[in-house]
């Protein structure tokens, strides 16, 4: 429902009223909203995109509850429909973290590609030193998959069987390098 913490601070941390006004941001796998709905709600020009069809649902109806303006779109991140170039900012919070190393990559240069030259794009995923590598299994090709302990309060248990990209320092040089 609230934005994360973060995101709040990187957002009025970097940019004032007027920036925000003039800025193209969009949230990358929006799901249900709050971080479309924060930004939109504080003056940024609100982009947000989800595979899920209900996430993008839910999104635009939190927006027009409050009458607040946002394009959203069902996409999924690996051709993303925009041209290159077109946002100022790109948020992409929780996403990457859960697709296959391949996807993962190809999705970081659809960021690049719709990120304008000298934009900022906010990307929080899961390093290797992250708890639920420990209760993980390698799968192949730097991916792998969540196993909860059925014997523990597993406190990711939601999460067991989905799949996991997670980054050591080396990988995120590697595969951000472009920014």
């Amino acid at each position: 429902r609230y934005p994360q913490d973060d995101v709040v601070r990187w957002a009025f941390g970097k940019f004032d009223d007027e920036q925000r006004k003039r800025m193209k941001v969009i949230d990358l796998g929006c799901g249900g909203g709050r971080h479309a709905h924060f930004f939109a709600r504080n003056g940024f020009v609100t982009h947000a995109t989800d595979r899920s069809f209900e996430g993008v649902v839910k999104t635009k109806s939190r927006l027009e509850v409050d009458k607040l303006e946002g394009a959203c779109v069902c996409s999924e991140l690996v051709e993303l429909p925009y041209s290159e170039e077109t946002f100022d900012l790109v948020l992409c919070y929780g996403v990457l973290c859960y697709l296959e190393r391949n996807t993962l990559e190809i999705v970081v240069c659809e960021i690049n590609r719709i990120l304008k030259k000298g934009g900022q794009a906010f990307i929080m995923t899961r390093s290797n030193q992250d708890f639920r590598a420990k209760f993980s299994e390698d799968i192949g090709n730097n991916t792998s998959l969540i196993v909860a302990p059925a014997d523990t309060d597993f406190p990711a248990k939601a999460e067991d069987g989905l799949l996991h990209s997670f980054l050591s320092r080396h990988d995120v040089e590697k595969v951000f390098c472009m920014f």
